[in-house]
Protein backbone atom coordinates (compact mmCIF):
# COMPACT_ATOMS: atom_id res chain seq x y z
CA UNK A 1 0.00 0.00 0.00
CA UNK A 2 1.64 3.87 -1.01
CA UNK A 3 1.41 6.03 2.01
CA UNK A 4 -0.06 9.38 1.07
CA UNK A 5 2.42 12.22 0.56
CA UNK A 6 2.31 15.58 2.64
CA UNK A 7 3.19 18.92 1.24
CA UNK A 8 3.37 21.75 3.26
CA UNK A 9 4.41 25.02 3.21
CA UNK A 10 3.93 28.58 3.14
CA UNK A 11 4.19 29.83 -0.71
CA UNK A 12 2.13 28.27 -3.27
CA UNK A 13 5.54 27.96 -5.49
CA UNK A 14 7.11 25.49 -2.86
CA UNK A 15 4.31 23.46 -2.41
CA UNK A 16 4.14 22.77 -6.28
CA UNK A 17 8.08 22.05 -6.11
CA UNK A 18 6.87 19.68 -3.62
CA UNK A 19 4.93 17.84 -6.09
CA UNK A 20 7.18 18.17 -8.96
CA UNK A 21 10.13 16.45 -6.64
CA UNK A 22 7.86 13.65 -5.82
CA UNK A 23 6.99 12.67 -9.34
CA UNK A 24 10.51 12.63 -10.47
CA UNK A 25 11.14 10.73 -7.63
CA UNK A 26 9.48 7.66 -8.57
CA UNK A 27 9.20 5.95 -12.00
CA UNK A 28 6.50 7.74 -14.83
CA UNK A 29 2.74 6.89 -13.16
CA UNK A 30 4.38 5.19 -9.99
CA UNK A 31 3.98 8.29 -7.47
CA UNK A 32 1.23 7.75 -4.65
CA UNK A 33 -1.20 10.15 -3.69
CA UNK A 34 -0.75 13.71 -2.36
CA UNK A 35 -1.87 16.11 -0.74
CA UNK A 36 -0.45 19.57 -0.98
CA UNK A 37 -1.59 22.71 0.87
CA UNK A 38 -0.60 26.15 1.16
CA UNK A 39 -0.98 27.52 5.52
CA UNK A 40 -0.24 31.08 6.58
CA UNK A 41 -1.63 33.15 4.39
CA UNK A 42 -1.32 36.40 5.47
CA UNK A 43 -2.82 38.56 2.43
CA UNK A 44 -5.80 37.34 0.50
CA UNK A 45 -3.83 35.43 -1.25
CA UNK A 46 -0.82 32.94 -1.01
CA UNK A 47 2.75 34.21 -1.47
CA UNK A 48 4.45 32.99 -4.30
CA UNK A 49 7.88 33.08 -6.50
CA UNK A 50 7.20 34.78 -9.53
CA UNK A 51 10.64 33.49 -10.88
CA UNK A 52 9.30 30.08 -10.41
CA UNK A 53 6.26 30.36 -12.13
CA UNK A 54 8.04 32.29 -15.05
CA UNK A 55 10.88 29.26 -15.62
CA UNK A 56 7.89 27.22 -15.60
CA UNK A 57 5.71 29.06 -18.30
CA UNK A 58 8.53 29.55 -20.42
CA UNK A 59 8.64 25.28 -20.42
CA UNK A 60 4.42 25.31 -21.11
CA UNK A 61 4.95 27.90 -23.68
CA UNK A 62 7.36 25.56 -25.64
CA UNK A 63 5.79 22.03 -24.90
CA UNK A 64 3.07 21.58 -27.45
CA UNK A 65 -0.70 21.23 -26.28
CA UNK A 66 0.18 23.25 -22.77
CA UNK A 67 -0.71 26.44 -21.77
CA UNK A 68 0.45 28.94 -19.19
CA UNK A 69 -0.63 29.11 -16.03
CA UNK A 70 -2.53 31.69 -16.15
CA UNK A 71 -5.00 30.27 -18.60
CA UNK A 72 -5.25 27.40 -16.27
CA UNK A 73 -5.85 29.47 -13.54
CA UNK A 74 -8.73 31.26 -15.16
CA UNK A 75 -10.70 28.06 -15.83
CA UNK A 76 -11.37 27.38 -12.32
CA UNK A 77 -11.46 31.35 -11.31
CA UNK A 78 -11.88 34.17 -13.57
CA UNK A 79 -9.41 36.64 -11.38
CA UNK A 80 -8.51 39.72 -13.52
CA UNK A 81 -12.35 40.21 -15.07
CA UNK A 82 -13.23 39.93 -10.92
CA UNK A 83 -10.93 42.55 -10.06
CA UNK A 84 -11.89 44.79 -13.22
CA UNK A 85 -15.39 44.21 -11.52
CA UNK A 86 -15.31 43.86 -8.53
CA UNK A 87 -18.35 46.18 -7.94
CA UNK A 88 -20.66 43.81 -9.18
CA UNK A 89 -22.79 41.58 -7.11
CA UNK A 90 -22.28 37.49 -7.18
CA UNK A 91 -24.88 37.26 -9.68
CA UNK A 92 -24.36 40.09 -11.60
CA UNK A 93 -20.65 38.39 -12.15
CA UNK A 94 -22.13 35.21 -12.72
CA UNK A 95 -24.52 36.37 -15.50
CA UNK A 96 -21.33 37.86 -16.98
CA UNK A 97 -19.45 35.01 -17.19
CA UNK A 98 -22.46 33.02 -18.33
CA UNK A 99 -23.51 35.71 -21.10
CA UNK A 100 -19.92 36.46 -22.27
CA UNK A 101 -16.74 34.95 -20.85
CA UNK A 102 -17.87 31.19 -20.90
CA UNK A 103 -19.03 31.41 -25.15
CA UNK A 104 -15.76 33.43 -25.48
CA UNK A 105 -13.19 30.59 -23.93
CA UNK A 106 -15.07 27.63 -25.63
CA UNK A 107 -14.41 29.91 -29.05
CA UNK A 108 -10.51 30.72 -28.16
CA UNK A 109 -10.05 26.69 -27.37
CA UNK A 110 -12.03 24.06 -28.92
CA UNK A 111 -10.68 22.12 -25.22
CA UNK A 112 -12.99 24.17 -23.43
CA UNK A 113 -15.64 23.57 -25.96
CA UNK A 114 -17.38 20.63 -22.68
CA UNK A 115 -17.41 23.46 -20.33
CA UNK A 116 -14.64 25.18 -17.81
CA UNK A 117 -14.29 24.82 -13.69
CA UNK A 118 -15.95 27.65 -12.92
CA UNK A 119 -18.95 27.37 -15.36
CA UNK A 120 -20.22 24.23 -13.19
CA UNK A 121 -19.37 25.80 -9.52
CA UNK A 122 -21.95 29.17 -10.60
CA UNK A 123 -23.92 26.97 -13.68
CA UNK A 124 -23.96 23.41 -12.65
CA UNK A 125 -26.26 21.25 -15.10
CA UNK A 126 -27.76 24.97 -16.22
CA UNK A 127 -29.60 24.95 -12.67
CA UNK A 128 -27.45 25.30 -10.06
CA UNK A 129 -24.97 28.50 -8.67
CA UNK A 130 -22.95 26.11 -5.92
CA UNK A 131 -20.56 29.01 -5.33
CA UNK A 132 -23.48 31.83 -4.23
CA UNK A 133 -24.97 28.85 -1.83
CA UNK A 134 -22.12 28.23 -0.35
CA UNK A 135 -21.73 32.16 0.69
CA UNK A 136 -25.17 32.00 1.46
CA UNK A 137 -24.53 29.31 4.19
CA UNK A 138 -21.11 31.11 5.20
CA UNK A 139 -22.80 34.64 6.13
CA UNK A 140 -25.98 32.68 7.48
CA UNK A 141 -25.09 32.77 11.52
CA UNK A 142 -26.62 29.28 11.14
CA UNK A 143 -24.97 25.96 12.46
CA UNK A 144 -24.93 23.95 9.36
CA UNK A 145 -23.00 20.73 9.29
CA UNK A 146 -19.58 20.88 8.13
CA UNK A 147 -20.12 18.78 4.65
CA UNK A 148 -22.48 21.55 3.15
CA UNK A 149 -19.92 23.80 2.29
CA UNK A 150 -19.18 21.23 -0.95
CA UNK A 151 -19.51 22.42 -4.89
CA UNK A 152 -19.06 19.36 -7.58
CA UNK A 153 -17.34 19.57 -10.61
CA UNK A 154 -17.82 16.21 -12.15
CA UNK A 155 -21.58 15.86 -13.47
CA UNK A 156 -22.23 12.04 -13.87
CA UNK A 157 -24.94 13.24 -16.61
CA UNK A 158 -22.02 14.61 -18.98
CA UNK A 159 -19.16 13.03 -17.54
CA UNK A 160 -19.60 9.56 -17.95
CA UNK A 161 -18.05 8.47 -20.89
CA UNK A 162 -16.57 5.74 -22.72
CA UNK A 163 -14.08 7.99 -24.39
CA UNK A 164 -10.72 7.20 -23.23
CA UNK A 165 -9.44 10.87 -22.91
CA UNK A 166 -12.33 13.93 -22.26
CA UNK A 167 -9.87 15.79 -21.05
CA UNK A 168 -12.45 17.49 -18.72
CA UNK A 169 -13.59 17.55 -15.83
CA UNK A 170 -10.09 16.27 -14.40
CA UNK A 171 -10.99 18.63 -10.76
CA UNK A 172 -14.24 16.28 -9.75
CA UNK A 173 -15.00 18.34 -5.96
CA UNK A 174 -14.25 21.95 -4.23
CA UNK A 175 -14.42 21.60 -0.51
CA UNK A 176 -14.29 24.79 1.87
CA UNK A 177 -13.91 24.20 5.31
CA UNK A 178 -14.01 26.65 8.48
CA UNK A 179 -10.54 25.86 9.97
CA UNK A 180 -10.17 25.13 13.99
CA UNK A 181 -7.94 28.16 14.40
CA UNK A 182 -9.97 30.36 12.36
CA UNK A 183 -10.84 31.44 8.79
CA UNK A 184 -11.44 28.71 6.11
CA UNK A 185 -9.58 26.33 4.05
CA UNK A 186 -10.57 25.35 -0.08
CA UNK A 187 -9.59 22.24 -1.51
CA UNK A 188 -9.65 20.80 -4.46
CA UNK A 189 -10.04 16.97 -4.50
CA UNK A 190 -8.33 15.32 -8.30
CA UNK A 191 -8.57 11.41 -8.75
CA UNK A 192 -5.50 12.49 -11.37
CA UNK A 193 -3.39 15.73 -12.03
CA UNK A 194 -0.50 17.02 -14.35
CA UNK A 195 1.91 18.20 -12.28
CA UNK A 196 3.92 20.37 -14.76
CA UNK A 197 1.10 20.82 -17.03
CA UNK A 198 -1.78 22.10 -14.52
CA UNK A 199 -0.95 22.07 -11.21
CA UNK A 200 0.59 25.17 -10.61
CA UNK A 201 -2.55 27.02 -12.28
CA UNK A 202 -4.86 24.92 -10.48
CA UNK A 203 -3.24 25.74 -7.03
CA UNK A 204 -3.41 29.35 -8.22
CA UNK A 205 -6.99 29.53 -9.65
CA UNK A 206 -8.04 27.39 -6.41
CA UNK A 207 -6.67 30.08 -4.46
CA UNK A 208 -8.29 32.99 -6.33
CA UNK A 209 -11.62 31.58 -6.16
CA UNK A 210 -10.64 31.22 -2.47
CA UNK A 211 -10.19 35.03 -2.16
CA UNK A 212 -13.31 35.95 -3.81
CA UNK A 213 -15.05 33.82 -1.25
CA UNK A 214 -13.25 35.62 1.28
CA UNK A 215 -14.30 38.51 -0.36
CA UNK A 216 -17.95 38.19 -0.61
CA UNK A 217 -18.30 36.75 2.92
CA UNK A 218 -16.03 38.69 4.95
CA UNK A 219 -13.84 35.43 6.29
CA UNK A 220 -10.02 34.44 6.17
CA UNK A 221 -9.08 32.37 3.69
CA UNK A 222 -5.92 30.54 5.61
CA UNK A 223 -5.45 27.38 4.00
CA UNK A 224 -5.57 26.48 0.35
CA UNK A 225 -4.75 22.89 -0.61
CA UNK A 226 -5.23 19.99 -3.12
CA UNK A 227 -5.31 15.96 -2.89
CA UNK A 228 -4.26 14.11 -5.70
CA UNK A 229 -5.31 10.42 -6.40
CA UNK A 230 -3.07 9.58 -9.08
CA UNK A 231 -0.15 12.43 -9.87
CA UNK A 232 1.26 12.42 -12.90
CA UNK A 233 4.05 14.00 -14.57
CA UNK A 234 2.21 15.92 -16.95
CA UNK A 235 4.31 16.27 -20.46
CA UNK A 236 6.14 13.68 -22.11
CA UNK A 237 9.74 14.19 -21.76
CA UNK A 238 10.98 13.54 -18.44
CA UNK A 239 14.13 15.44 -19.03
CA UNK A 240 12.30 18.85 -19.67
CA UNK A 241 10.88 18.34 -16.28
CA UNK A 242 14.36 17.72 -14.51
CA UNK A 243 15.75 20.14 -16.46
CA UNK A 244 12.99 22.86 -15.27
CA UNK A 245 13.28 21.98 -11.59
CA UNK A 246 17.33 22.68 -12.04
CA UNK A 247 17.26 25.79 -13.78
CA UNK A 248 14.55 26.81 -10.61
CA UNK A 249 16.80 25.49 -8.13
CA UNK A 250 20.00 27.42 -9.62
CA UNK A 251 18.09 30.43 -10.29
CA UNK A 252 15.33 30.88 -7.35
Amino acid sequence: MTNTRLLSTDSLSETWLGMLEAVLEEPLGKCGPILAEIRGIEASLPAENLRVRSELDNLLIATPKCVRTEACALTIFPYRLWTRRRDLSHQAFADLCKSELFPRLKKLDRRNRRGVYFERLINFSSEVDQVNEVIDRMTSGIKFRPTGLQMACFDPTKDHSAGRMLGFPCLQQVGVTFEPGGGFSITGFYPTQYVVSRAYGNLLGLSRLGEYLSFRTGCELSRVAIFVTRPLLGIKKKANAIALLSDIKSSC
